[in-house]
């Protein structure tokens, strides 16, 4: 949990916040981990994603740097976070290869 934590969410927040500070956008890897069992969908509106419950500290630390992420007053003027699926997981006959989902946001 520790290295999850250090990487997926420590680090990424150091990345995010050099990006604001040169002025470059940020595309990152967060994870159709983050989804969980599937309860809340499969949906990233802004909404949805504090309500996602991930099932291992993998998902949990991609989750928190996603909510994280939404919570920020400053943000690199283009960011997205592209969330992959395992087509080797559970029901991956239902799901493309390669397919992925995408939250962004722009900043005003």
């Amino acid at each position: 949990v520790v290295l999850f934590n250090k990487l997926n969410l420590d680090y990424s927040k150091k990345v995010w916040n050099l990006c604001v500070e040169y002025g470059l956008a940020l595309v990152y890897a967060s994870s159709a981990a983050t989804y969980g069992d599937g309860d809340q969908g499969y949906s990233d509106s802004h909404d949805t994603v504090s309500k996602l419950k991930p099932l291992n500290p993998y998902g949990d630390s991609k989750n928190d740097f996603d909510k994280w992420a939404l919570e920020q007053k400053r943000k690199p003027y283009f960011w997205a976070g592209l969330k992959f699926f395992n087509v080797f997981g559970h029901e991956y006959g239902s799901r493309c290869v390669g397919q992925y989902d995408i939250l962004e946001s722009r900043s005003t």
